[in-house]
């Protein structure tokens, strides 16, 4: 084969090598909750978003808020009850965004138990596809979308003289008045620090704990101490969601549902879990963890992988589209266990071809092909 095409192989598959580990670390946070919504579904988070903030700004929040939202990007279906079925999910899987980023959202506290009914409203559309071949076709699209959400029962208004709303969210933002700095590792160790001393609460059937229940309070679930820590580490400028799914909780491989963190570390364009109820080693650090990071599980003298004991499963009462948030293979100060190959393969292969692309260069410049 003729040298020069050898060489401009080389460089190709070099500068590809070099390129496809950085492509999804470009752009802030990749593969939140928000950016999984399409077009209708992002209007209805920033809807919704904007009409909770509102009500706080204004000092006099309603514990019932109703909403009749027009969707803005047409989407067409053979059959009403797919349309309705993609309004319904769509709705589902906005208010399930603000749910995991939002602590002050009082009006989604109850919505692992308690999703709100949607009602989705649709229109037809006639569509013809000239020169194409195609016979017409009559279409539904999903017009608006309309549903209430309710603050829990606990803070709903009894007394004409105060705002039981607007007092729980004064509280839990007093309760928050935390001051960390430094990394993004720092600021969790902080985070999860101050959360040391909520006492470990079982939820009820049908009732789900909150940020207020972990800050206030002081006695929690962990969906409560996760929404408290996604809380505590936005207040002090570190981007941080929940996560739903199934925890180990012993060495027999038991388990049980559970709410734990993703925190978004800006310099390495990356995510990490988090688990403040979960501690690694006997400093009870609650470091950020990889998949392959370590943890040692409660009452225990054993240290399992970080994938290994938290496995996401992010449905709430009502099914919805959003994954959970990605974290990577390695550790950030923990202990790595992947392989040589898992941990430098890349670079590896990296060095391989740059000594091939200098070798086929010395080889063409002593036959004179370049």
């Amino acid at each position: 084969m003729n040298t020069k095409i050898v060489a401009a192989l080389a460089v190709f598959c070099f500068i590809a090598v070099l390129f496809a580990p950085s492509a999804d670390a470009e752009g802030g946070p990749v593969g939140d909750y928000v950016s999984q919504l399409d077009a209708n579904g992002q209007k209805v988070y920033t809807d919704v978003a904007e009409r909770f903030d509102t009500e706080l700004s204004g000092g006099q929040p309603a514990e019932s808020l109703s909403f009749m939202i027009y969707l803005s990007d047409p989407v067409l279906f053979s059959t009403e009850e797919e349309a309705v079925a993609y309004g319904m999910e769509m709705v589902q899987s906005a208010l399930a965004a603000i749910y995991y980023t939002d602590a002050e959202a009082v009006w989604l506290w109850d919505l692992p138990v308690s999703s709100p009914e949607v009602t989705v409203e649709c229109g037809t559309v006639n569509l013809t596809f000239p020169d194409s071949g195609r016979e017409p076709g009559r279409y539904t699209m999903p017009v608006s979308v309309s549903f209430t959400v309710k603050v829990p029962s606990e803070f709903s208004d009894t007394d004409p003289e105060r705002n039981e709303v607007m007092d729980a969210v004064t509280e839990l933002r007093e309760a928050a008045d935390l001051k960390a700095s430094g990394t993004v590792g720092d600021v969790v160790k902080a985070v999860a620090q101050s959360l040391s001393g909520v006492r470990d609460h079982t939820d009820e059937e049908g009732t789900v704990s909150n940020a207020y229940d972990a800050l206030v309070t002081g006695e929690s679930s962990s969906a409560g101490i996760a929404m408290a820590f996604t809380y505590l580490c936005e207040r002090n400028q570190v981007t941080a969601a929940t996560v739903k799914g199934t925890v180990v909780t012993d060495s027999e491989g038991a388990t049980a549902t559970g709410y734990w963190n993703v925190v978004w570390d800006v310099e390495a364009s990356r995510w990490y879990g988090s688990d403040s109820t979960i501690y690694n080693g006997s400093d009870e650090t609650p470091l950020l963890a990889g998949m392959s990071s370590l943890v040692l599980l409660p009452s225990m003298d054993v240290k399992r992988g970080f994938g290994s004991t938290h496995v996401t499963e992010l449905d709430l009462s009502s099914p919805n589209s959003l994954e959970s948030v990605a974290i990577p293979a390695e550790g950030y100060d923990w202990p790595d266990d992947r392989t040589f190959m898992e941990k430098y393969g890349t670079h590896v292969m990296a060095t391989v071809i740059v000594a091939v692309i200098v070798g086929v260069i010395l080889y063409a410049m002593r036959n004179g092909d370049l």
